[in-house]
This record gives C-alpha cells, sequence and structure tokens, in this order.
C-alpha cells in the first residue's frame, strides 16, 4: 500500500475528490484516452449538428417572417382595392339590368330629356339629338308629352343608343350617355368612401 500523503495548505479545503489509480496506473477519473479522444469527436459531431440545425431555424424563421410581411402588404392592398372592387362589381350589375331594360324599353325617355335639358346652359334653340326607337316612343305616347318640350327640336340620330341623347345649344353641348352617368356614379361613391 503506497504511503499517505500529507498535505498542509492555508486555504481552506472546498470539497475533496479521492480517485483510484487504475490497473494500468491511469487515473479512473479521466479514462483511457482513446475513449476521452472519441468522447471529445462526438461532443464535436454534436456542436456541428446544433450548429446546422441553428442555421435551419434561422432560415426558417427568415422565410416565417418574409411570409408575413408579404401576407400583410397583400392584406393592405386587399383592403385598399376592396371598396374599388366592390363598386366595380356593383355598377357592372346594374350595366347589366340597365342594358335588360334599355332592350326592353323600361325606361322614361321624357325624364332623360328633362335633366339633360336641365343641365344645358341655355334653355333656348336646342336640339335634341336621340335614337330614332326614342323620337317613336315620344311620338306614341302623345301631344301632352312632346309639347312639354316646346321649342326644342327632335333630331332622329342612330349612332347614339336608346336612352341616351345629346343636348346641342348655342353655348355647348349637354351628352347623356348612360356608361357616362355609371361613370359618375362610380366617382362619386369611391369619392365618399375615401373621404370616410
Amino acid at each position: 500500500m503506497p504511503e499517505p500523503i500529507t498535505l498542509n495548505l492555508k486555504v481552506p479545503v472546498a470539497s475533496v475528490e479521492l480517485a483510484n489509480p487504475g490497473e494500468d496506473g491511469q487515473d479512473d477519473a479521466l479514462g483511457d484516452p482513446s475513449e476521452i479522444k472519441a468522447r471529445l469527436a462526438e461532443i464535436e459531431n454534436i456542436k456541428a449538428e446544433l450548429t446546422a440545425e441553428k442555421q435551419q431555424i434561422g432560415q426558417a424563421l427568415a422565410a416565417i417572417e418574409k411570409s408575413g410581411s408579404e401576407l400583410e402588404q397583400f392584406y393592405q392592398q386587399s383592403m385598399n382595392e376592396y371598396p374599388a372592387q366592390v363598386v366595380g362589381l356593383g355598377v357592372e350589375i346594374a350595366r347589366r339590368i340597365l342594358a335588360g331594360k334599355i332592350e326592353a324599353g323600361e325606361y322614361d325617355i321624357e325624364a332623360i330629356i328633362e335633366r339633360a335639358v336641365d343641365a344645358a346652359p341655355v334653355k333656348e334653340d336646342i336640339t335634341i339629338r336621340l335614337n330614332g326607337k326614342d323620337i317613336e316612343t315620344l311620338t306614341a305616347n302623345g301631344a301632352e308629352n312632346v309639347g312639354r318640350l316646346k321649342g326644342v327640336k327632335l333630331v332622329a340620330d342612330d349612332s347614339i343608343g336608346r336612352a341616351e341623347c345629346v343636348v346641342d345649344t348655342p353655348r355647348g353641348i349637354v351628352d347623356y350617355f348612360v356608361e357616362d352617368q355609371l361613370k359618375r356614379i362610380v366617382d362619386i361613391i369611391l369619392n365618399t368612401a375615401s373621404d370616410e
């Protein structure tokens, strides 16, 4: 048995661990050097795997953040375009309904003419150009309807669509086209929506 070792220390001892040397004289606490190298290599492999996984997670996180940003942009763009799309859809529906009513002759040509004449800069020496079928409708409804338009000359112009008219005055022209009226409605709705 080896001789006991006596140590005189000037500082207090916090802890003591005794190691038993192995048969080959190596300290069992440290283990075989080849085993230590293998464990160190294993630790290095684990570190490399963790670093690779960290990079993959970083790339995935960057992709998620990019997707989130793109989704936010899409949402904002959709919310900005939403009113215009709804109005556009509504106008398209109105356009189709109007086309059906015009085709069926279900409109008041007199009211259309009166609106156009009201918008005219002067009320004298007016010539109103209409589709020939609309003039037939006016004259077929009787003299009282045409009588309200005294001093007004009606001219057939088949280049003008049904339910539309052009008012010619010495000071300018007022046109009343369905498509223009729909555009005005769209402008009014979109301007009202943007003011809110």
